[in-house]
């Protein structure tokens, strides 16, 4: 006989509940029901609020199904015309759960890929920017727009859109919080990876923003994941300006007088084909925004990492 005792913590048999509560949900049509919800026109914010919450929860448990009946459901294009409808609202706590929710489901290239059919980059960005200032809203536009970003297809339409300035805006105007630098920095790299769209933003005006970076977070010796992020986006506008550079660099590596034969330059232990996600972001990632009723900041499991999200004040 099943019995909670032999579960051991509080803790334990509460994440117990929690499982058992998700995997009946999924089972007897939660997910078509939240998507249902999410697709009405006029649904109360408290409704969506909860939604929200409980499509993290889900995605948290069973992030694939999720993601799949998502895009089959439309999902996707239910949360995005949910944020374009709350974007100026006064309710950040329902935005931000919309933002966060958007985030996880748009992890996989499917659903990325939807995302920007469904006109989920403009709307991200115009979200960030009409918040600038709020730390809460930025990460995950962040994180949606890096998870459109893995497929280099999609890297013109950020672009495009306004994606640079408007990123660098947002590291600028939190330049010493290493989260949403680190994050910011990442989004950079996946564009800077694309030469023609690295050099639509090679300009002063970005080398001045990432050079601010390095001199804030350089005195930190806990930060040397920054300075690597900060000046490989910097050489790698700097190749886009003077691209003979590169090969001149390339012609130095493979010179005979160096030591060994090997190739040394400014990228090395920098892998090109490596995912611009962070260990915070990337793998089966799940997030959501804090609770109502929790005072502190929450640490959701991402994947190998975790993402931190401040709480609304």
């Amino acid at each position: 006989m099943f019995s909670w005792r032999a579960l051991g913590s509080p803790a334990r048999r509460a994440r117990a509940r929690a499982e058992q509560g998700c995997a009946i949900l999924c089972s007897a049509g939660g997910l078509h029901a939240i998507f249902v919800t999410l697709k009405e026109a006029g649904a109360p914010a408290d409704v969506l609020r909860v939604c929200c919450k409980v499509l993290c929860a889900l995605y948290k448990f069973d992030g694939k199904l999720v993601a799949v009946v998502a895009r089959l459901q439309g999902g996707i294009k239910a949360l995005v015309d949910a944020v374009r409808d709350h974007m100026h609202g006064a309710d950040m706590r329902l935005l931000q759960w919309l933002l966060c929710a958007l985030s996880d489901v748009s992890h996989t290239a499917p659903n990325a890929t939807a995302v920007v059919d469904t006109l989920g980059v403009p709307i991200a960005l115009a979200t960030l920017l009409a918040h600038l200032r709020v730390a809460q809203i930025l990460l995950p536009c962040l994180y949606i727009l890096i998870n459109v970003t893995r497929l280099a297809a999609h890297v013109p339409a950020v672009v495009q859109e306004g994606g640079v300035p408007a990123v660098l805006a947002a590291v600028l105007a939190h330049v010493e919080s290493a989260l949403l630098v680190r994050t910011g920095l990442l989004l950079l790299r996946a564009i800077s990876l694309d030469g023609s769209s690295a050099l639509s933003f090679a300009v002063d005006g970005a080398f001045r923003i990432l050079l601010a970076v390095m001199h804030t977070h350089g005195a930190n010796g806990e930060q040397l994941d920054l300075l690597r992020l900060a000046s490989n986006v910097l050489w790698r506008l700097y190749l886009a300006r003077h691209p003979s550079m590169g090969a001149l660099v390339e012609a130095w590596a493979q010179h005979p007088l160096q030591a060994g034969g090997a190739a040394g330059g400014p990228l090395d232990g920098v892998d090109d084909d490596e995912q611009p996600v962070d260990e915070g972001i990337g793998g089966e990632n799940s997030s959501s925004a804090d609770d109502d009723d929790g005072g502190g900041g929450a640490s959701v499991s991402a994947g190998a990492g975790a993402r931190r999200r401040a709480p609304l004040r």
